[in-house]
């Protein structure tokens, strides 16, 4: 499992450089925390089976991927390697969730606060 990767290179090396986006570079044990930080949101504010992620390409990514995946859920990354969502043909939030039915979905735009939304479309 992916996470037990991250949990052991947290454990051999919890200084050495995790990953860096050119801003911000996180260490393991600085990644680790995150993951476990977004772990317990997903197991806070939904049962969904599937979690979408649409962050940046940047350090925020990859602890919300660990996080969604360390609480056994299916995570399903939104965006594209050119930005969020530009690959996607949907016109809302709305059409996400007929697509993919209940999700739990973390987003931010650069610069902004994250958001986390759930729910099922009537």
């Amino acid at each position: 499992m992916l996470v037990n990767m991250l949990l052991a290179a947290n454990h051999r090396a919890p200084q050495a450089c995790a990953v860096s986006d050119g801003v911000r570079t996180l260490t393991y044990k600085q990644m680790t925390l995150l993951a476990s930080v977004f772990k317990d949101v997903v197991a806070k504010e939904t049962q969904c089976e599937r979690v979408g992620i649409i962050l940046p390409a940047s350090t925020a990514f990859p602890p919300a991927l660990f996080g969604v995946l360390w609480s056994s859920k299916i995570a399903i990354p939104l965006n594209s390697g050119r930005g969020i969502l530009p690959d996607f043909t949907f016109d809302s939030p709305t059409e996400i969730f007929l697509e993919f039915r209940e999700i739990l979905i973390f987003s931010c735009a650069e610069g902004d606060d994250l958001e986390v939304g759930s729910g099922f479309p009537e």
